[in-house]
């Protein structure tokens, strides 16, 4: 069954993943990755904050979806970068998409009824890393002076998972299903901002897997090489902040938020 579940969410996750690249100077780029939720018919994306740091100093960045590349950037109509993040706050952020863009990219959101904003573990189901590893990242010149970057969906699949409190740890052995197919697996540098999903392994009552059972728990942080482990924060960590900056969506938000 969990071979279903994995072949199944894949199209899923890719139409509502988002692709992030910083360009601090030619010789100094990034990348990051991020994913689009859909909220009072708004498409907010939720991210890393740290995918923008030099955002502040002149650095320039375009978000694409997984269906495109960075030649074909959604339209960015807000975000919470102007804003200065805290020392000890979350290394969260959002950008709000124009939705027009986002329809011409082939972009969707995850709708609330899809975010499970306090996970707790399950033993026996999956967990599912997304994101874009810089390692993947090809160039093309589509005219002069001007560089195209496209970087494959990496989707990471795994058993192993710790939930404390609103911290999120997933073993990552680099074995899983790159783009071309399961095996040994880059190192997710540039996965930072990416969703964290639990994927249930049974069957609905129906007899059918289908990807609208999984549901999107955290946003990925930070890599820690020296233990193997991809560490996120909860999305309720993410949507506290968004009611907060957004407060007309505070009404649809608050059953997430609040105990």
């Amino acid at each position: 069954m969990w071979n279903h579940a994995r072949v199944a969410s894949q199209n899923y996750i890719r139409n509502r993943s988002v692709g992030i690249y910083l360009t601090v100077s030619p010789q100094e780029t990034y990348s990051g990755s991020a994913i689009c939720l859909e909220i009072n018919g708004r498409l907010f994306v939720a991210t890393a904050a740290h995918n923008f740091d030099g955002v502040e100093n002149g650095a320039t960045f375009v978000a694409f979806s997984a269906n495109r590349s960075s030649d074909t950037p959604l339209e960015i109509i807000s975000s919470n970068l102007a804003r200065n993040r805290s020392a000890d706050g979350p290394d969260l952020a959002w950008l709000e998409v124009a939705v027009a863009s986002a329809r011409a990219s082939d972009l969707e959101g995850v709708s609330l009824d899809s975010v499970n904003s306090r996970p707790v573990i399950h033993p026996m189901d999956g967990y599912v890393a997304t994101g874009f590893p810089v390692h993947l990242r090809r160039e093309e010149r589509v005219r002069p002076n001007h560089a195209n970057f496209v970087v494959p969906l990496l989707i990471y699949f795994t058993a192993a998972a710790r939930i404390d409190d609103s911290a999120i740890v997933l073993d990552y052995h680099r074995e899983g299903l790159g783009p071309q197919g399961p095996g040994l697996i880059a190192e997710p540098h540039g996965m930072s901002g990416g969703a964290v999903w639990h994927v249930p392994t049974k069957q609905g009552q129906d007899g059918i897997w289908n990807p609208g059972r999984i549901r999107l728990i955290g946003v990925t942080t930070r890599y820690v090489r020296a233990h193997n482990e991809l560490h996120g924060l909860a999305m309720i960590e993410w949507l506290r902040l968004l009611a907060g900056d957004v407060p007309e969506l505070a009404e649809s938000i608050n059953p997430l938020i609040i105990e």
